[in-house]
């Protein structure tokens, strides 16, 4: 679980980091990203009816993309709203392919 303190929430501020920030896609995950002017990275992670229409199934994949992020916060670069976006190709892979898949896409934007 990430800390209140990293946590992306508003509404505003996902309207303007949708459209002023930067997007990018890999296999399973989109992220949207922007600068911000804290000392620190914030996140969010959504994912849609499209991933899936059962709430357990979409909360468990919102839990392991959680913890990954988590477990990489030190390496990821200070000053960013992220917003991350799971495809519906992500739903039924394994840990490590989408801990692969998002730590990728990270380090191909130079968040990491």
């Amino acid at each position: 679980m990430l800390t209140p303190k990293f946590r992306l929430t508003g509404q505003k501020t996902f309207k303007q980091i949708y459209q002023k920030g930067k997007k990018d896609y890999s296999g399973f995950f989109r992220i949207c990203y922007q600068k911000n002017d804290l000392k620190y990275s914030r996140f969010s992670i959504v994912v849609s009816l499209k991933v899936s229409k059962l709430a357990t199934k979409r909360n468990s994949i919102k839990r392991q993309t959680r913890d990954i992020i988590r477990l990489n916060l030190s390496r990821i670069s200070l000053d960013y709203d992220v917003i991350v976006s799971v495809l519906p190709r992500a739903l039924g892979r394994d840990y490590d392919k989408l801990q692969q898949d998002l730590i990728y896409l990270f380090k191909k934007n130079n968040l990491i």
